[in-house]
């Protein structure tokens, strides 16, 4: 797996016929259509979901943001994202979870053996560095109970 050197630019594309629940937020950072964002520093603010799956994703973005400026977040329902991998392929109805690259996702076979952090669960599949559809579904995953 290699994460892909850069973000598709995603703007247009990801509310194109794409239905859901939008809240504006306060972006903490740059922020690019369709990358998974969760909470900020403060209050009311977003930030790109780290590539390190270490916080839980709030939705999608669905235009692009600098940081303080206003941002929809796609909190519900179905968007576009990115694949972070360049090498692999992510199958239709698999879960996926941000990974090698902030704001992008790449698949989670299963979290039998550790927690994460899901994204949501893709619609399409979606090409090494590629894009496609999730339905939203922001989630901790606990370690399987039989293997606590």
């Amino acid at each position: 797996m290699a994460a892909i050197s850069a973000f598709p630019d995603l703007l247009g594309q990801v509310i194109q016929g794409v239905y859901g629940d939008d809240v504006t937020f306060t972006a903490d950072g740059a922020i690019l259509a369709g990358q998974i964002v969760t909470t900020g520093s403060s209050t009311g603010e977003v930030k790109v979901a780290p590539a390190d799956n270490s916080a839980l994703p709030l939705g999608v973005a669905i235009a692009d943001a600098a940081d303080g400026q206003l941002v929809s977040i796609r909190v519900t329902g179905i968007a576009y994202v990115a694949n972070g991998d360049d090498t692999t392929a992510i199958a239709q109805g698999v879960i996926v979870k941000v990974g090698t690259f902030a704001g992008a996702v790449v698949t989670s076979a299963t979290y039998g053996a550790a927690s994460g952090f899901v994204a949501g669960i893709t619609l399409d599949a979606i090409a090494a560095s590629g894009t496609g559809r999730i339905v939203i579904g922001p989630a901790y995953a606990p370690k399987a109970a039989a293997e606590t």
